[in-house]
């Protein structure tokens, strides 16, 4: 990726979802829950994400965007599942036990 514009955009994207990921753990600690509840919304959301559809693509490009947008929102989540877990471990406390 050579164009500034492109670069600018991955970093702003890379830098939003590293905002998304400490303010969800903050929130989610703040409010008692645990690392095993947010597995279980981020496999949720995955089997949801699955069955989705793109409307107005071709059938092909929708499954292809449908799996990439199931495989990046898994990946989000799964980050702030593990910021969770660390959070609670460095308090010494797991809501999950």
């Amino acid at each position: 990726m050579s164009d500034p514009a492109q670069m600018h955009q991955a970093v702003r994207l890379i830098a939003l979802e590293t905002v998304l990921v400490h303010v969800a753990k903050i929130a989610l600690v703040n409010a008692g829950v645990g690392a095993s509840a947010i597995q279980a919304l981020r496999e949720n959301t995955r089997a949801k994400l699955n069955v989705q559809t793109l409307p107005g693509l071709k059938p092909v490009w929708s499954d292809h965007l449908s799996s990439e947008l199931e495989e990046a929102v898994d990946d989000i989540l799964t980050d702030i599942e593990n910021a969770v877990a660390a959070a609670w471990k460095q308090l010494g406390r797991d809501p999950d036990s």
